[in-house]
């Protein structure tokens, strides 16, 4: 990997190259000490803490989710001031989401939005879930008509995508999606999304003031992950199909649960992360 790196870098010329993985980070740095006339190095944090495969010497600058994170590259010697904490980038779109939106509604009455991310790829991580998701629609119906809307992205058309519509039976209070291409519209509109610990999925819903209802803890940066957002308020860890009924059902009753989470989740959201980000780098990390 370290030779097409280096190939591609010589083949486009590049004033500075942009690392989203820690992998392709760790072979530039360590490489431009063996040749300091290889561009300069920005790592850019796509979890809400950095692990520590990221390295620290041979990084002329460094952009991390939280405050926490900031810290933690402090205590293994990065430089304070190379550091920003500018949040994991995200489509634009969110920032303008915001700046075109109201205040929270304090209002909000069910039916609740709920968005289910489920996956449809016949991956492991995915496969394992799909009963889940199943059962927790069928076991949904349970709960007080007309209180909930479930939203399901099941990504593209696959075995899994025509078990869950053969489950529901065309319930009016199940909508399945397949691939979304507008996917940050989609999500503004929900008052929760069951997800993993995505780093990427959370920070779109934090920017949007979406609260998370995380059904895994995941390991290594997902565990962080989760950590981060339940222990900052916005989202809550429930992993069993009964933990999420009961908690929506809770909310049903008292709406003040999701109008907290929903603060929190707004004040952890950096909807302008990506154009902050974009704007340090051209101005040369100044």
């Amino acid at each position: 990997m370290k030779d097409r790196l280096i190939e591609l870098i010589n083949y486009r010329k590049p004033d500075l190259v942009v690392c989203t993985h820690s992998l392709p980070c760790s072979i530039l740095a360590g490489t431009r000490f063996e040749n300091p006339l290889l561009p300069p190095v920005v790592a850019v944090a796509t979890d809400f803490m950095v692990h520590p495969y990221w390295p620290i010497q041979g990084v002329e600058g460094f952009v991390v989710a939280s405050e926490d994170a900031a810290g933690r590259l402090v205590e293994r010697g990065a430089n304070k001031g190379r550091i920003r904490v500018f949040g994991i980038p995200v489509d634009s779109l969110a920032d303008e989401f915001k700046a075109n939106e109201k205040q929270i509604d304090t209002e909000r009455k069910p039916p609740y939005e709920v968005l289910v991310l489920a996956g449809g790829k016949r991956l492991a991580p995915y496969v394992t879930t799909w009963p889940k998701t199943v059962n927790l629609l069928v076991e949904s119906s349970k709960i007080k008509k007309g209180s909930l809307i479930w939203n399901v992205v099941c990504g593209k058309p696959s075995a899994f995508s025509k078990l869950l519509k053969e489950s529901v039976d065309d319930r009016e209070d199940v909508r399945i999606f397949n691939y979304v291409t507008d996917f940050l519209s989609l999500l503004r509109r929900m008052d929760f999304v069951v997800t993993k610990p995505g780093g990427l999925i959370l920070a779109e819903a934090m920017a949007l003031g979406v609260p998370a209802l995380l059904v895994s803890r995941g390991s290594g940066q997902e565990a962080a992950n989760c950590e981060f957002i339940v222990s900052h308020g916005g989202g809550v860890f429930l992993n069993s199909e009964k933990l999420i009924l009961k908690f929506l059902d809770n909310a049903i009753t008292d709406p003040s649960i999701i109008l907290g989470l929903k603060k929190m989740a707004k004040k952890i959201g950096k909807p302008d992360s990506a154009k902050k980000t974009a704007n340090w780098i051209l101005a040369g990390l100044k």
